[in-house]
């Protein structure tokens, strides 16, 4: 799991496909860097991206709570479920 910069929250990417990742896990990247191919993996009937950020630290054991993410920096928050490819974006 990438840290992100700040080192108090973590972001997930799920449901990659299998051997596809291009990066190693500490290596910076740069907007348009390849990180791997969207896939099937996991228990999903169809191929997506599942992004997460949660914080470092677990509020109690087994729990994790989901903190909000923003895309491109212009206010573009996204709710759990939402799809973005329709949204205007970067």
């Amino acid at each position: 799991m990438p840290r992100a910069e700040n080192r108090d929250t973590y972001v997930i990417l799920a449901h990659l496909e299998n051997g596809s990742l291009q990066v190693a896990p500490g290596q910076m990247v740069r907007t348009g860097d390849v990180l791997a191919r969207c896939g099937n993996s996991g228990n999903t009937s169809v191929p997506h991206l599942h992004i997460h950020a949660q914080p470092a630290e677990r509020v109690a054991p087994g729990t994790v709570w989901g903190v909000p993410i923003v895309f491109c920096g212009r206010g573009v928050w996204m709710r759990r479920g939402e799809i973005l490819a329709n949204k205007p974006h970067c």
